[in-house]
């Protein structure tokens, strides 16, 4: 059926690796995600959701313009999947269901699989099971301790459109001669870079090397070194314009200063801080044994049986690939200079993975900054089963051998992943059931209302700052002006509080998060306090905690409380126990 060589760039490779490694990644996609994922919502990273809210009940325009993140135009496409996840609600009748955000980010992730089989499939000649196992690695990789955080939807959108652009300037340099599907790929490879780089800045090293380290790997003849040029000069210049516009924000002004990125740069600029920390993130991204460390012990049941699936299926993807296509065993020509050119470019992708990642003050943090080395430690292990699959003789070993090595991979990645999936949930539970709480008190409110929680001990503690309280708030009250703080069990006011009374008044401070609301008259308070059995009480006047308890006089919670249910989406997002849970009317019947 296949061939006893594979020329470079050949893309008559067997059609049923594609298929093979589509189903094998749909299922262990969810064996690393879905046992936490599926219930799993976001606490954190809501202002996306809340723009998505917003945008899609304003009109056509705004509609669209939930696709782009209005307060960076250097990440303007960061909001992109956060958008369309949120789109994906509506077409499905569940509008703010938080499930849709889980169901994009587990599509990214297999797509990641499948993009980088595609791209080992064109770049180097080895047999169909390295490009598998290629793609497998990258969807096992798992040292990033935000891994399983639906917040972080935009790094793994990112990444895919970086391996959307290698794939196409590939196709773009193999067309055998000048013409349109040339041109086509090359304008498909740029347009892939510019929705990538602004995305997130960190890809650009990468972006950079790859078709440059591509030019060396294929073949140098002067027919490929012209088709060179013009997919290079496309996929360049997002890149230059990306570049200049950067220089001009952080060296032509002191905009800068002001900006997110400057508030979390390191002040350390030592070359042997910087190593130190290079060599740390490169070592937790190739050291796989290392990745389950940093989180609590998941459920052991869960994890064994996941890992006994796992092993099971890559076992069955390499019999299948290996069964099917017998005559690609014969590589010895050019196999070790293969495995050693994907080692190299491995290793070279790891490395600058982590330029941008340097900068920052906490660059061993391992929070969504070991996301993009993925990509080179798929090569990096790619070349490692390689190999093992060149040494051995032609005998059922050869495969086997790299086999073991996915299977090694792959129990320490689903024991990572769990964890941290659990971890996330842990959050996200604590998050949804103080806000169902507060929607059982008052399931809907007047516009212009003021929530103020009291009562909440620190270990229960599911926002971490005000600024999540508050875009919590919002997306429980749909289409209501609405704002908050919350307070501790000791009175503390949580961090980022930005609401006070004042006079007749309650205001804005003008610091942290701006809230939608500036000012409301007084009367305009609803207290609660976050009982032990986890309901939230409405407080009485004479129960209001200072500074608050200066609108004694003018406080009403009942008056400002509209509805005895919900509004659906609130619903979805925080009461909802179960996918079977009939929904409650949209239609509201009078408050208390």
């Amino acid at each position: 059926m296949c061939s006893s060589t594979v020329r470079i760039l050949d893309p008559a490779r067997p059609r049923f690796l594609f298929l093979i490694s589509a189903l094998s990644f749909a299922a262990v996609v969810p064996l690393l995600w879905a046992w936490y994922g599926l219930d799993n919502g976001m606490p954190y990273e809501t202002a996306f959701v809340y723009t998505s809210q917003f945008s899609t009940h304003q009109g056509l325009i705004p509609f669209f313009q939930g696709f782009i993140y209005q307060a960076d135009p250097l990440r303007k496409f960061t909001s992109f999947f956060y958008h369309t996840a949120y789109l994906l609600s509506i077409i499905f009748s569940r509008e703010g269901d938080f499930v849709f955000y889980q169901v994009v980010w587990a599509f990214l992730w297999w797509a990641r699989g499948m993009l980088m089989v595609l791209i080992c499939n064109r770049l180097f000649t080895a047999p169909p099971l390295i490009s598998y196992l290629v793609g497998l690695f990258s969807v096992l990789h798992a040292s990033d301790y935000a891994l399983n955080w639906v917040g972080q939807l935009n790094q793994f959108g990112f990444i895919f459109w970086m391996l959307c652009a290698f794939y196409s300037y590939l196709r773009s340099i193999a067309e055998p001669s000048f013409n349109g599907r040339h041109i086509l790929w090359a304008m498909a490879a740029a347009i892939f870079v510019y929705l990538n780089l602004y995305s997130y800045e960190s890809g650009l090293f990468i972006t950079i090397a790859f078709p440059l380290f591509a030019a060396i790997i294929l073949d140098k003849e002067r027919s490929t070194i012209r088709r060179l040029v013009v997919p290079l000069v496309l996929y360049m210049f997002p890149v230059a314009l990306f570049v200049s516009q950067n220089l001009v924000r952080y060296f032509g002004s002191r905009q800068w200063e002001q900006t997110y990125q400057a508030g979390v740069m390191r002040s350390d600029w030592q070359p042997s801080a910087l190593v130190s920390d290079l060599l740390f993130d490169i070592g937790r991204s190739l050291e796989f044994w290392t990745w389950p460390a940093g989180f609590p012990e998941g459920d052991m049941q869960k994890i064994l049986i996941a890992q006994a699936v796992l092993v099971v299926l890559i076992c069955a993807s390499v019999a299948l690939i290996v069964m099917l296509c017998k005559g690609f065993a014969d590589q010895s020509g050019n196999g070790w200079r293969a495995v050693t050119v994907m080692g190299a470019l491995g290793l070279v992708l790891v490395v600058f993975s982590f330029p941008a990642y340097l900068v920052l003050r906490d660059a061993r943090g391992l929070w969504r900054t070991q996301f993009l080395s993925g990509i080179g430690f798929a090569f990096c292990y790619g070349a490692l089963a390689f190999a093992f699959y060149s040494a051995m003789r032609r005998t059922a070993v050869r495969w086997i051998a790299p086999a073991l090595v996915a299977v090694t991979v792959g129990l320490f990645s689903v024991d990572a992943s769990m964890a941290r999936g659990a971890a996330h949930l842990m959050v996200w539970e604590k998050h949804k059931q103080i806000m169902a709480a507060i929607l059982r008190a008052a399931p809907r409110v007047a516009p212009g209302t003021v929530i103020v929680l009291t009562g909440l001990p620190h270990q229960l503690d599911g926002f971490g700052d005000n600024m999540w309280y508050d875009l919590a708030l919002r997306l429980a009250y749909p289409g209501t002006l609405v704002a908050g703080v919350y307070m501790f069990d000791q009175g503390m006011p949580a961090p980022g509080t930005n609401l006070t009374p004042d006079n007749d008044n309650i205001r804005w401070t003008r610091t942290g998060f701006p809230t939608e609301i500036a000012s409301t008259p007084a009367g305009s308070l609803i207290a609660m306090h976050l009982q032990k059995d986890g309901s939230a009480q409405l407080l009485r006047a004479a129960e209001i905690p200072p500074p608050w308890s200066s609108l004694a006089e003018v406080y009403s919670p009942e008056a400002r409380i509209t509805c005895s249910k919900p509004d659906p989406i609130a619903w979805r997002r925080y009461i909802r126990n179960s996918w079977l849970d009939p929904e409650p009317s949209a239609r509201c019947t009078p408050g208390p």
